[in-house]
């Protein structure tokens, strides 16, 4: 059922489905590569995310530590991959800010112009690029120090003005895109989809997006290729296959075909929408650096030095920092996430080439980000919801926009912490009143040695299940055990890594936090309701969301949910006001746990349960129904689409856009 192909499913040994699948996958790359030529002129800004196709350079970081240039001394080259064919014309945005520099550019060897840059006001050098038949688009630069105090030249931007001819992909991004349609649709036909549903999904998920994006921008589709769309068919498989097996064993019986294929389609959509964000080479975060630096401590001193000197190194690249005079100055990071993004890099290294640190966090972010959704699609079907309901909290959840602000911002530990809240969550509701001892304890250590903002999570969540638990006598039964797992997890955790953090956040921090602000006033903000409530989750909902809220709550009590689920599905409910109440008492002692995160994922399972009790509804309620969901969907994806302008992320754009009333 699971590693064995699903009844029904594509036959990658049948004569017809090789004819086809070979000839949609070479008519894809053709359509793909003829897009590349649609545009006459392009300007890419040199981001580190280039650097992989430059020698000779290095990025750029000021004081703010933002970085939107890269800067050479001596010698360097551009070697894009990209293919032109004709004339164009070529132009660098370059500036010397210690002083005057000479330059020689040369295109295939040959000298094509010569230029002095003299100051920090950036200057455009515009020769000609008239050529040779089918070049690699590539730039050479000599520069030449003319004073004792030059010490360097900044290149902000590459343009392109083509005039006749064609601009296409490289020989390796072709190869790449084609193998990464072949290999889709086989993976696809092991998940249950037959010929024309796993070529429609392709063609939909990855086919139409990529030539968008290559007309649009040829530069950001060619380093997709490369860097992202080729792990997304090994990514897909692995983790379906993970989801089928602990769904099998976490249920009486297997998941069904279609629910099957409705999973695998929508964790794919949201796999190519975070992770083409987030691996943009016009995608850069001031913390990019900083986190970069943490799997390679590990790789020079070793994983054990990153785990016992972890507050070490935070203190030392500065993550982490809590701003709070008198506190903590830094609050305990555990390095999961680095450990798991070290695995890749070290097999990087095995094979003679340079760790790439920064990729591999991305790329593993993106991929817990994508996978928050299976969790999600899990509580959905166990409230009862048809598969047309299911389809739609997901389309909800990848459409989330408060979950690719958090990716824009590079919150690496935060992404896993939220997944690792949301199994553990999606495992109680499932399992209701009869989950495993050790299987809870193990999920809840899983939670704690994830993110630290997690003990906030949990310690809300238990608390006011048992709060529940008290009024519902049908639940109490489920304390014993979950109490007896989560101190076990605690202690566990404790002794593996926290340590006495938890007792120094309390008399310490805390206790300067309030000094700081006063603890009266911080008591006195809970008077004013609305002031908290509003200024804590107004950024990340709308007015919208809390009415589809309300009445997805007060349709769950007529869910088929009883007992220890229906606790646990109020408990989380609950917590949507409950977490924002402790985040206004903490005041900036706890800004860095980012607890109000886990309830994201109730606005989805309330609008999947509001749409699906129109089947009874009657006509009018049915399209007020219908109405309030579609403008929820159509707000989420206008904030998306607000945020795309620019990609690159500083000091002064680290908020979410206004919602679109």
């Amino acid at each position: 059922m699971t590693l064995r192909r699903l009844p029904g499913a594509l036959d990658p040994g049948n004569g017809i489905a090789r004819i086809v699948t070979l000839g949609g996958a070479a008519l894809a790359t053709l359509v793909f590569c003829a897009c590349f030529s649609i545009r006459t002129e392009h300007e890419w800004r040199l981001f580190p995310d280039l650097l992989s196709y430059a020698s000779g350079v290095e990025p750029h970081t000021n004081p703010k530590k933002t970085s939107d240039f890269l800067w050479t001394k001596t010698r360097a080259a551009i070697d894009l991959p990209l293919i032109l064919a004709g004339n164009a014309r070529i132009g660098i945005v370059l500036s010397s800010p210690a002083g005057p520099r000479r330059v020689l550019f040369s295109m295939d060897g040959a000298v094509t112009a010569d230029a002095v840059i003299v100051d920090s006001i950036p200057t455009t050098i515009d020769f000609d690029a008239t050529a040779v038949h089918r070049r690699r688009l590539g730039l050479s630069l000599d520069v030449t120090r003319m004073n004792a105090r030059a010490r360097g030249v900044r290149a902000h931007v590459l343009q392109l003005r083509r005039g006749s001819g064609w601009l296409l992909p490289s020989f390796s991004v072709v190869i790449a895109y084609a193998a990464t349609l072949l290999l889709l649709v086989v993976v696809l036909g092991r998940m249950g989809f037959g010929l024309r549903s796993a070529w429609a999904a392709t063609a939909l998920l990855i086919c139409l997006p990529a030539s968008i994006l290559a007309g649009a921008d040829p530069l950001a589709a060619a380093h997709l290729c490369l860097r992202f769309l080729i792990w997304i068919p090994p990514v897909v498989f692995a983790v379906m296959n993970v989801f089928m097996i602990v769904a099998r064993r976490s249920s009486f019986e297997p998941p069904r075909r279609e629910v099957v294929r409705w999973t695998t389609a929508l964790f794919m959509a949201a796999l190519v929408l975070r992770g083409g964000w987030l691996l943009h080479p016009g995608h850069y975060h001031k913390d990019e650096p900083i986190h970069e630096q943490m799997p390679r401590i590990a790789m020079e001193n070793g994983v054990l030095d990153l785990w016992r000197n972890i507050e070490a190194h935070q203190a030392r690249h500065l993550l982490g920092e809590t701003n709070v005079a008198g506190g903590l100055t830094v609050i305990r990071y555990p390095p999961t996430f680095y450990t798991l993004a070290l695995v890749p890099s070290f097999a990087q290294r095995a094979l003679g080439r340079d760790a790439d640190f920064g990729h591999w966090n991305k790329l593993l972010a993106a991929i817990m980000s994508a996978a928050q959704i299976l969790p999600i699609l899990a509580v959905a079907c166990r409230l009862g919801a048809w598969p047309f309901v299911m389809v739609f909290c997901g389309v909800l959840e990848v459409f989330s926009p408060v979950e690719i602000h958090e990716l824009s911002c590079v919150a690496l530990s935060a992404t896993m912490g939220k997944l690792s809240d949301l199994i553990l969550l999606s495992y109680l509701i499932c399992r209701g009143g009869n989950p495993s001892r050790t299987i809870t304890s193990a999920l809840m250590l899983l939670c704690l040695m994830s993110y630290v903002g997690s003990w906030i999570n949990i310690a809300v969540v238990c608390g006011l299940y048992m709060l529940v638990a008290a009024i519902d006598r049908q639940a109490r039964a489920g304390v014993p055990r979950l109490a007896v797992a989560g101190v076990l997890a605690v202690v566990a955790a404790c002794l593996l890594f926290y340590g006495d953090l938890w007792w120094r956040v309390f008399t310490v921090h805390l206790k300067a936090g309030y000094g700081a602000e006063g603890i009266g006033a911080r008591w006195s903000a809970l008077a004013y309701p609305s002031r908290w409530l509003w200024g804590e989750i107004a950024p990340y909902y709308s007015p919208a969301h809390f009415l589809v809220w309300l009445c997805g709550l007060s349709l769950t009590i007529r869910r088929p949910l009883a007992g220890a689920s229906r606790a646990f599905w109020l408990s989380w409910n609950m917590a949507l006001i409950a977490l924002p109440a402790l985040q206004c008492l903490g005041g900036r002692a706890l800004e860095y746990f980012r607890s109000a995160h886990l309830t994201m994922a109730l606005m989805s399972l309330c609008g999947g349960i509001v749409l699906s009790s129109v089947r009874e509804a009657r006509r009018s309620r049915r399209a007020l129904a219908l109405g309030l969901l579609a403008i929820l969907l159509s707000l989420q994806i206008i904030r998306i689409v607000r945020m795309v302008p620019p990609f690159f992320i500083d000091l002064d754009a680290m908020l979410l856009p206004a919602w679109p009333f």
